[in-house]
């Protein structure tokens, strides 16, 4: 079986870092979380251009979650 770089994990750390209003959230944090899930899962690292894409996909409306992430100050 393949090792693949899983979407749905990826979705589930970047939902609950994102829940988490305390803390304003940058690319950089999101990426480094979403690494360090991905390496314990299956010891690969995750793209800063993926998070990026795995947001977009979120906000989407179809086939995305239709998420209301906002960004500020480009961050």
């Amino acid at each position: 079986m393949p090792l693949t770089k899983n979407p749905f994990l990826r979705y589930v750390v970047i939902d609950a870092c994102l829940r988490n209003t305390g803390r304003r959230w940058t690319i950089d944090d999101l990426t480094k979380k979403c690494s360090d899930a991905q390496f314990d899962y299956t010891g690969l690292g995750i793209s800063k251009r993926t998070i990026q894409n795995d947001l977009q996909f979120m906000r989407g409306e179809f086939p995305g979650f239709c998420a209301p992430i906002v960004v500020r100050d480009n961050k």
